[in-house]
């Protein structure tokens, strides 16, 4: 998985150190990182963790936007990049400029293109886009304000003011909390003078977040006489940098010039503040830096300019984790209550004191871990890129008919493409080649099915896969227009010499061209083809066929009648029928279900497998089967595989021949009962594919819409073959 990682600077501060946390961790779990910006003084700790760096081409101002998103588009079609994970709200802006048209399909999706959708290929294989919300942001400016295909807040209530702000999508957000290093912000092994309270601020030094250093260097004096009043002395540190460094230590300078006041210390920004913290006793201030000061052992002082919390103890650490420790919506910090709280900690016990920080520390390691945010963040990588990498596919057959052989396509076609891999061909049995990604997860499928409903059903699934009903024609020129392939998944489905004549093979033959106007490749996948009764109906399937993407046919005859339509031998392939890989169901449950009918474990019985058949082709089976029954002594039973097509003919079979009728609810249990016989008439092609591998003596009955593919499969796989 590559990453690129966006902020405006490396220099510290909180979404900079978040940032730096999260890179080292994504490295650390396989992940290719690269991070743009315009430089600062993280970029050697960068560094070290084995990302990237890279520089943005100007400065992120107004005027430096556009040259910085065209030079970002150039470094998104330069590198496969999987994700675009910006940290403020212009590194954002310049990723929504920077893809605001789809990027090319990378030269790995070549072999793809002409089975697929280039369209959806480029949708698909598009960076995804991710923001973090470190901070409230007003929505004065929203109409530039891009959140990304994915939104993470480091708070709850981040999340809450993104949705009711800046009206984002609920599942649109995700909480991750900040993350804190514990091998590097770990508690000092020298023990701590009692004599001396260190007390430590961090923070930002501009006027959003300086309030508080101004506070106690005012509060320094009378802080220092509190302390000598208990015996020990005072030991103050200021960290950050900012705009108001200078004017801070101007006013250190006067605080120290009175002879009662210690030095206070303001080093600025300083690249390794858990020395700082692991050193000190006292930390005031809020956010991430509160929250390395508690890894660090520190008791922490929730003070900030967004509202002051007070003293953070163990029963208030989730109150303050919904705002990232802020203490947002809390009333303003003021010198009377932070010295009031101060004071309190000195008199408070020293054995309480190590309690509450070791509890604390304990929460922060349980709950803000630098491994868990890694952690997470990668699992909504990888969630969001699962979402967003799938290729629908759009699976024509004659389904929902409650045909046995036909949802048994169905079932094996799903158990092959549903959620897998996406192939360079849907017609092939077995993939030859796959897209090269170094993603995780990969691109996969995602099939829908036209299904063949009743007026009064409404069956939103056919076979755990969506469907859509196949008569509506605005539904399916819908979804041509939305999917990304059109699979005619098997069955003999381009014939016009069944019941329903010609209004079958038109039906076919205008999805194909429909898909052809729609820009949706199509692939055939071991389908039969024929009778083709006509000359105007050979030139209509060689003309709708010559836009396939694939052909796979079942049957070498199949293959040999397209030939004669025009269709050029290089483009055919040939492909078993894929309920050929049906294994049987447990013999228990086979005989039990004979048993249902009244036949027992010893019982040799002549299974039948009907269709509709006018009355004297039904005169000449049942002479065939009383012939077959009398000279082997078997007992006659009726399979029929689609019982609202074959009940008629059913009913008048077991009436003249005494036969026993039953369904099987899948071709598992078809093919246990199939397997167990001793004879087996069928009149149709998946009754001999299920029957095939038992010891029964297979007979292909046809009649002339099913010759070509009876006769085929009897060539190829023995059994004998009859014209009724």
């Amino acid at each position: 998985m590559n990453v690129l990682l966006l902020i405006d600077t490396l220099n510290r501060g909180g979404a900079e150190t978040h940032l730096l946390t999260l890179a080292e961790q994504l490295c650390r779990n396989g992940v290719t990182v690269t991070v743009a910006s315009c430089g600062g003084t993280l970029e050697y700790s960068l560094a070290q963790t084995g990302a990237t760096t890279l520089h943005f081409t100007a400065p992120l101002r107004a005027a430096g936007v556009l040259p910085n998103a065209r030079w970002l588009r150039r470094l998104l079609r330069t590198q496969h990049v999987d994700i675009i994970h910006a940290h403020t709200r212009r590194t954002a802006l310049l990723c929504r400029l920077a893809t605001l048209r789809p990027l090319p399909l990378p030269p790995s999706a070549a072999p793809l293109a002409s089975t697929y959708r280039r369209r959806g290929l480029r949708r698909a294989l598009q960076p995804l886009r991710v923001v973090t919300a470190h901070a409230k942001f007003a929505p004065r400016c929203r109409s530039l304000s891009f959140w990304g295909d994915a939104t993470v807040a480091v708070s709850e209530d981040i999340r809450a003011h993104l949705q009711t702000a800046f009206a984002l999508p609920a599942q649109r957000a995700t909480v991750i909390p900040n993350g804190i290093d514990l091998a590097l912000f770990r508690p000092s092994s020298q023990p701590h003078d009692p004599t001396t309270l260190r007390l430590t601020f961090a923070s930002r030094l501009d006027a959003d977040c300086s309030m508080v250093a101004e506070q106690l260097l005012s509060l320094a004096p009378r802080l220092a006489a509190a302390c000598r009043e208990r015996g020990a002395r005072l030991q103050l540190t200021i960290l950050g940098g900012g705009d108001r460094l200078e004017r801070l230590r101007a006013l250190a300078a006067q605080i120290e010039a009175r002879a009662d006041v210690p030095r206070v210390l303001l080093p600025g920004g300083v690249d390794d503040p858990w020395c700082c913290f692991s050193q000190s006793d006292v930390f005031v201030g809020v956010s991430r830096a509160a929250l390395e000061a508690l890894a660090c052992g520190c008791t922490v002082v929730l003070a900030g300019n967004e509202g002051y919390g007070g003293v953070l103890h163990p029963q208030d650490f989730f109150r303050h984790a919904k705002t990232n420790f802020c203490c947002r919506n809390l009333p303003p910090p003021t010198e009377e209550k932070l010295l009031a709280a101060l004071c309190a900690l000195m008199d408070q016990p020293a054995s309480q004191k190590e309690t509450e920080r070791a509890t604390l520390r304990a929460l922060v390691e349980q709950h803000c871990s630098a491994e868990q945010m890694g952690a997470r963040t990668l699992a909504l990588y990888r969630a969001q890129l699962r979402q967003r990498r799938r290729l629908c596919v759009a699976v024509v057959g004659y389904f929902g008919r409650g045909n046995l052989g036909d949802q048994a396509i169905l079932r094996q076609l799903r158990r092959r493409f549903q959620n897998a891999e996406v192939p360079s061909s849907l017609a092939a049995a077995t993939p030859r080649s796959r897209l090269p990604s170094t993603a995780d997860p990969p691109l996969r499928l995602q099939l829908c099915v036209l299904s063949a409903q009743h007026k009064k059903e409404s069956t939103p699934t056919v076979e755990g896969l969506p469907a859509l009903p196949r008569g509506s024609l605005w539904r399916r020129l819908m979804l041509l227009c939305r999917a990304d392939a059109l699979l005619l998944g098997g069955g003999t489905l381009l014939q016009n010499a069944s019941r329903h004549g010609n209004r079958s093979l038109l039906y076919y033959l205008s999805l194909l061209l429909l898909a052809r106007l729609c820009g949706c490749p199509a692939s055939l996948r071991a389908n039969g083809v024929g009778p083709l009764r006509g000359a105007w109906a050979r030139a209509l399937t060689g003309f709708a066929l010559r836009g396939a993407a694939d052909i796979s046919l079942r049957e070498s005859a199949s293959a040999h009648l397209l030939r004669r339509c025009g269709i050029p031998t290089s483009r055919l392939s040939l492909c078993p029928d894929p309920v050929l890989d049906t294994q049987a169901e447990d013999a228990a449950i086979t005989l039990r279900r004979l048993a249902s009918v009244g036949l027992d474990r010893h019982t040799r019985y002549l299974c039948i497998i009907p269709r509709p058949i006018d009355s004297a082709q039904q005169t000449a089976l049942i002479s065939l089967a009383r012939a077959a029954a009398e000279a082997q002594g078997l007992t006659c039973l009726l399979l029929p595989l689609s019982p609202q097509e074959d009940g008629d003919v059913c009913r008048s079979l077991a009436r003249v021949l005494g036969a026993k009728i039953l369904c099987c609810p899948d071709e598992q249990a078809a093919a246990g009962v199939l397997r167990r016989a001793a004879a087996v008439l069928s009149l149709r092609l998946h009754g001999l594919i299920l029957a095939r591998g038992g010891s029964a003596d297979l007979t292909a009955l046809a009649i002339p819409s099913t010759a070509p593919k009876l006769r085929s499969f009897v060539q190829e796989y023995g059994g004998t073959y009859r014209e009724l």
